[in-house]
């Protein structure tokens, strides 16, 4: 009898078999490699190499029950009998303990296999509740007492399943051997499977005594062994071919720099990134390559980005060379507005020194975000899309810009999907932009992961910031690469802002009076609220007092000639039609997550391009546009929040020193405790409003002083020690799975908007090719070629009770609004429409997202 892991279907019809053996045989060969590119210690490399062969030649062994080939081949369903996950744990769990060599390095092996392969198709649990209790265990009758109904009917069904093994007893042996695996018969398996479960509980439970250490080894041991097997796995599966690594020649940027800024005049600003820049490289090039953990720290607007890039090629060509792998280069930021702003600069680097870079793109810079395209080219030709998929997501590129939820729901993660990809951070070089944005309650929690991956998988990790936040302590012994780094804060010469403190704007009415009062159409200025909802009241007002152009006129003059992303060169060539047709140069932009992610981004490439030749618009915003974006103003309002934001945000002001001093305004509306809770905008007020106005080489002694003071009245110990010891005790579903980077405050929808003809496109091709699709690969495929177009429609809406919403279509649980509902500009005449391409979504019903 022959046994087959998976086919393939194509229009309900088997088009391709996987004999069984061979996939076992194929994902062990693969998670292998995996484990034998990790620069760990010998001794754990050695320790995962065996285990992983063990346990990627067992992971399916349930696959070889008539009951799962009759499932996999739709004769007859089995029901639970015909599941592989729980009896091939066990067996593969049991195999491995049989193994002395890896018995007498780690007795713990046998629970690692059993957790990894119960888990492999889908997220990690809670090993206690995995493993039966001794009391269950003691007779098979006691399965029926089991209070755990999954667990009662897989141990129920184990039974079934080693009757039905014996009938082909003979052949799935001869295979097992084929394999490597000196298995006597199933026979022994059956005598012993039960007792080898209460063995588990009794590891388990001589676990939770072991030390921190030895917890701690475990379970990075398991997290490292399930990423290796799930990831090999899937690629099998998937049939995606090995790719060679490639090379990163060192010296990309200083390559870059000479050709970019050839000829260009020296002002203060560039001679302080030079200067920046220097240092940086005479840190990186000379330090002990022992030292993982740094800081970068250096103003806005000082060439963080390039610099760091350089740094880490530069570091990265070290590691080569003295510890013989190359490190994957992982860029992590907060926002995907600042994502694509970053990756833009990289590739850039990457498009003027590597000459076969075009033909291989993907394999050396890779961006992974939800908004991204899903595509993967190397050797000048585009992986099919289920390919792409499966390499994307696992990182298979030498150089990653991401975003912190990637990386972190990676490393503080539960989820198959997120973790497949954990085994190629290991050494690698993680650069962390904008750290500063990472919630204070997870300091503590964020310290310790990375404390363990410069331990155990020799991550070299760069953290990047202009406010430097306390995740690092003194006694971590950080290096930061920019000596003498507080100078750059505190030099009175290089003063481009001042903060002043507005104490007397308490309301809209009164911060509606003061702009006006203070408006000079010959500044742009960049006002930013704490809500949608004040926001929103603002751009309205001020655009009525003032008279002001809307965006939307623009945007509707150009969108009929551009392509479907507009970016800032384009806008940049239609700006003598745009000139001719207003013959003012005052425009109202208004941005925030209330609009569809395709209009924020043209809206910004717009504002851009016209600040860049001398526009003065004004633009209400959240703190969408608070970190980042690359855009430069005159004049900065803000509404009070936590400190660190209110100095991301000044960073938006004076840049590039446009003027001789940028204002920001600071101002109360009392709505922040709504956004940031109760704790860090009072903290902000009662250190910023005892004076009027602040300096800007003030700053860095502020934000130290913020910072300090903000972890002493957040209770960082609960929300922090809560996570990690669901990583060290393996209760990942109870504990991990609680750890949010962006917290929901509620309820949320999405609306899928059918703004443009674009939009009716893709929204028509998901209903009739992706929701009416019985074939589950096809419906894939389908809306992998549209999922970034689909997403950049989709509006994430926070509910209240009895909102009226816009209704459900092709039923499945997305919203819509169409475009018979969507009016051209704000007004008062909105009772039938639901979304305004001037402000977003406007119906009075539901409560705005934050």
């Amino acid at each position: 009898m022959e046994f087959y892991s998976h086919v393939e279907r194509e229009n309900g019809e088997i088009v391709g078999k996987t004999l069984l053996k061979e996939h076992l045989q194929e994902v062990a060969n693969l998670a292998q490699k995996f484990v034998l590119t990790l620069p760990i210690e010998a001794s754990e490399k050695k320790y995962l190499t065996r285990i992983v062969n063990l346990v990627s030649l067992t992971h399916d062994f349930g696959k070889y029950t008539t009951f799962f080939q009759d499932r996999l081949f739709e004769r007859k369903n089995h029901a639970e009998k015909a599941n592989h996950g729980f009896i091939s744990a066990v067996f593969s769990s049991w195999v491995v303990s049989l193994d002395k060599e890896l018995m007498e390095g780690n007795k713990y092996a046998p629970l690692t296999a059993y957790f990894t392969v119960l888990h492999h198709h889908g997220n990690l649990g809670d090993i206690e509740k995995d493993i039966p209790l001794k009391t269950y265990l003691d007779n098979p009758p006691s399965f029926l007492t089991c209070e755990d109904n999954s667990l009662r009917s897989k141990l129920k069904a184990t039974i079934e399943q080693i009757k039905n093994l014996k009938k082909h007893e003979k052949a799935i042996i001869s295979e097992l051997k084929t394999l490597g695996l000196n298995i006597e018969s199933i026979q022994s398996f059956e005598n012993n499977w039960i007792e080898h479960l209460k063995r588990l509980r009794q590891l388990y439970n001589e676990l939770k005594k072991a030390s921190l250490e030895e917890k701690i080894k475990i379970a990075f041991q398991t997290l490292t062994l399930y990423s290796c097997l799930i990831d090999a796995d899937k690629r099998d599966a998937g049939k995606v071919s090995e790719l060679e690594r490639k090379d990163l020649p060192d010296n990309l940027v200083d390559e870059y720099k000479k050709e970019i800024f050839s000829g260009i005049s020296e002002t203060p600003l560039i001679k302080i990134r030079d200067e920046i820049y220097q240092k940086v490289m005479a840190k990186i090039t000379s330090f002990p390559l022992e030292r993982r953990l740094f800081t970068l720290t250096a103003p806005t607007g000082s060439g963080k980005t390039l610099t760091v890039f350089s740094a880490a090629l530069k570091l990265r060509k070290r590691i080569e060379n003295k510890l013989n792998y190359k490190p994957r280069i992982i860029y992590a930021l907060p926002f995907i507005n600042i994502i694509e702003q970053n990756y833009a600069i990289i590739k850039n680097v990457l498009k003027n020194g590597l000459p076969n870079f075009k033909e291989n793109e993907t394999q050396y810079l890779l961006k992974h975000h939800h908004l991204a395209d899903i595509s993967y080219k190397t050797k000048g030709t585009e992986k099919p899309l289920d390919e792409a998929l499966l390499l994307t997501e696992s990182w298979e590129a030498e150089i990653v810009v991401t975003t912190f939820v990637q990386l972190f729901h990676t490393l503080i993660g539960f989820k198959n999907s997120f973790l497949k990809k954990f085994h190629n951070i290991a050494g690698s070089i993680l650069i962390l932009d904008e750290v500063q944005n990472i919630p204070l309650e997870y300091w503590k929690l964020v310290r310790n992961v990375f404390l363990e991956l410069s331990k155990r998988l020799k991550c070299y990790i760069i953290l990047l910031t202009a406010t430097k936040p306390l995740i690092f302590l003194p006694e971590d012994n950080p290096l930061e690469l920019v000596d003498n780094h507080e100078s750059y804060f505190k030099d009175k010469k290089r003063q481009k802002i001042k903060l002043f403190v507005n104490q007397e704007i308490n309301n809209i009415d009164e911060l509606i009076d003061s702009f006006i009062a203070k408006y000079d159409k010959n500044k742009s200025y960049l006002l930013v609220l704490n809500t949608i909802r004040s926001s929103i009241e603002v751009y309205k007002k001020i655009k009525k007092e003032l008279s002001l152009t809307s965006s939307v006129q623009i945007e509707s003059l150009l969108t009929s000639e551009m392509d479907f992303f507009i970016n800032k060169q384009q806008y940049k060539r239609c700006i003598p039609k745009i000139k001719s047709t207003f013959s003012d140069k005052t425009f109202i932009f208004y941005l925030s997550t209330n609009i569809i992610p395709k209009q924020r981004k043209e809206r910004v490439a717009l504002i851009k391009a016209l600040l860049e030749v001398g526009y003065k618009p004004i633009v209400v915003s959240t703190q969408v546009i608070e970190a980042g974006v690359d855009l430069d103003f005159d004049e900065v309002w803000r509404d009070i929040g936590p400190l660190d934001s209110i100095i991301q945000v000044a960073g938006r002001c004076n840049r590039e020193e446009r003027t001789l001093l940028g204002k920001v305004i600071l101002f109360n509306l009392n709505v922040a405790g709504f956004v940031y809770g109760k704790t860090l905008p009072p903290l902000t007020k009662n250190m910023l409003f005892i004076k009027n106005a602040w300096e800007e080489n003030e700053f860095f002694d502020l934000i130290n002083a913020y910072f300090n003071k903000a972890t002493q009245k957040v209770n960082i110990e609960d929300y922090s020690d809560f996570i990690w010891k669901g990583i060290i005790s393996m209760e990942f579903q109870s504990r991990v799975s609680e750890f949010r980077l962006i917290e929901e405050k509620g309820n949320t929808t999405e609306i899928f908007v059918e703004f443009d003809d674009r939009a009716s496109y893709v929204w028509e091709k998901f209903c009739q090719e992706v929701m009416s699709e019985k074939d589950f690969k096809k419906r894939k495929r389908t809306f992998l070629a549209i999922k970034r177009d689909f997403n950049n429609y989709l509006l994430s809406i926070l509910l209240r009770e009895n909102a009226i919403l816009p209704p459900v279509q092709c039923g499945y649980n997305i919203r819509t609004i169409s475009f018979e509902e969507i009016v051209y500009e704000d007004s008062e005449n909105i009772k039938n429409a639901f979304y305004s391409k001037e402000t977003g979504f406007i119906h009075e019903d539901i409560l705005f997202a934050w």
